[in-house]
């Protein structure tokens, strides 16, 4: 019987390496991992518990069928998070690779 265990490359084992290459090549790079489009995003205000206005920004691509929530903090914005960006993109080329 075949072993299908996974065993990533070595480099992939290390967290510390892992994290040093995030933060000092694909932050820089990342478009560079997708041919997918931007978005067309929509800035939306939900309610929160008690009333606690809660900002957004919405895609919702023609024939989408999953939803995505993504959060990256109390902080920031989707202009300096390049990992939203980059799910963002990813998600919206899925879904029209899926809707075909």
């Amino acid at each position: 019987m075949d072993n299908l265990e996974y065993n990533p490359p070595w480099l992939l084992r290390n967290g510390l390496l892992m994290t040093i290459y995030t933060a000092s090549w694909a932050s820089r790079h990342w478009q560079r991992t997708t041919t997918a489009v931007e978005p067309f995003y929509q800035e939306k205000i939900f309610v929160g518990a008690g009333g606690v206005p809660i900002f957004s920004l919405v895609a919702i691509p023609e024939n989408a069928h999953s939803t995505i929530i993504a959060t990256y903090g109390i902080t920031g914005s989707l202009e300096n998070q390049w990992n939203m960006q980059l799910l963002g993109r990813k998600a919206l080329g899925a879904s029209h690779f899926c809707s075909k």
